[in-house]
């Protein structure tokens, strides 16, 4: 029970602890108005303590949240890394096949640039031979030309004929050895052209298919230094 004295008379009046309404004194008759009086501080500490645990308790769930955060992470770090491994990985395997064909591309032109020059040997070769030919034709166009004398009365040994009748005869018949000598010498000379045009036209051959090969060549050599000059922009543009 409560004590509670009145305000007027000073009555003290006895009501439960829980009283709440309107109290009449016995004495003076004056109302007062009780209320509930606050609960012990043990009760509000455990209020406090339940507030606490309420507080406490969504915090748990952060924790849960920053581990699937920290989980994620760690996913997308080792899904970057591999991907930069996959592209580093790739990236070298394309710089080793680049650099194997710049190896091969440099062997080749190496070795067309020799055959080049060996051609280019046999192209000389070819010249010096159609010079011979054209000095050789000229010796003996000159040969037989010179190998015709000219027929003259004076040659002829009149103590060969037995009589003035056949030396005669003999006088009447050189125009016509002449003719005969002159007429060998242009076909020893037509003979002589032909045998050397023919040796011409295979040297003329063999000159054209050599410049064929050395265009040939020439062009497989520019196609490369075009590919390996190619090659080397795109390494340094991945280098970059």
């Amino acid at each position: 029970m409560a004590v509670v004295k009145c305000p007027r008379c000073s009555e003290a009046l006895n009501c439960p602890d829980d009283f709440q309404g309107q109290l009449t004194c016995p004495v003076c008759s004056a109302k007062m108005t009780m209320k509930p009086k606050p609960k012990p501080q043990r009760k509000a500490n455990l209020l406090d303590d339940e507030a606490d645990a309420a507080m406490q308790s969504p915090r748990r769930k952060p924790k849960k949240s920053n581990s699937a955060a920290i989980a994620v992470l760690f996913i997308a770090i080792v899904v970057v890394l591999a991907i930069c491994g996959t592209v580093s990985y790739v990236m070298m395997q394309s710089a080793e096949r680049a650099k194997k064909r710049l190896d091969e591309i440099s062997k080749r032109i190496a070795a067309l640039e020799s055959s080049k020059a060996k051609l280019a040997q046999e192209l000389e070769e070819c010249q010096r031979i159609d010079a011979k030919n054209e000095a050789e034709l000229a010796a003996k166009r000159k040969a037989v030309i010179d190998s015709v004398q000219p027929v003259r009365s004076s040659n002829i040994d009149r103590s060969t004929f037995p009589g003035e009748i056949a030396y005669q005869a003999e006088q009447r018949r050189l125009p016509h050895l002449q003719a005969l000598a002159i007429a060998k010498m242009q076909d020893d000379l037509a003979k002589l052209e032909v045998v050397y045009a023919d040796k011409a036209v295979d040297v003329g051959d063999r000159k054209l298919a050599i410049l064929r090969q050395i265009t040939d060549i020439e062009l497989e050599i520019f196609t490369l230094i075009d590919e390996r000059q190619a090659i080397e922009n795109g390494n340094g543009t991945q280098a970059r």
